[in-house]
């Protein structure tokens, strides 16, 4: 993944995380958060496109309490989230609503499929501390 590519998906996760004001869960786990993000890049590998709105859905297997999944295209475009505000932005430039890039700590797993990078983390502290 080339510097851009990989600010781009920190820059989406980043704002889909801050956006929904996420906060850690002690019951959720690395290893939670890893499968989930293995799930959709190997659907998001096997169906493509047609995965988006699978990831989208508020209510199915991307989207489990704090565990997120989002999809970016090449050109910094979001195709697939939970949080339906961001479908569709542009993160190539994207900020906070503070002007800048979310620095909140957090666990990233980010995994290129074909055109398309797959993005899934949890915050890891309490964002109200």
């Amino acid at each position: 993944m080339t510097n851009k590519t990989t600010w781009i998906a920190m820059a989406a996760l980043a704002l889909i995380s801050g956006a929904s004001l996420m906060t850690a869960n002690a019951a959720t786990s690395s290893d939670d958060v890893k499968t989930v993000a293995e799930s959709a890049a190997a659907l998001v590998w096997e169906q493509g496109n047609l995965a988006f709105p699978k990831i989208s859905d508020p209510n199915g297997a991307f989207h489990r309490g704090n565990i997120y999944v989002a999809v970016v295209d090449r050109q910094g475009v979001v195709r697939a989230t939970p949080n339906a505000k961001m479908l569709g932005a542009n993160m190539w430039d994207a900020s906070d609503i503070y002007g800048t890039v979310d620095a909140l700590p957090k666990q990233a797993w980010i995994y290129r499929v074909g055109d398309y990078m797959v993005v899934s983390g949890v915050m890891t502290h309490d964002v109200n501390e």
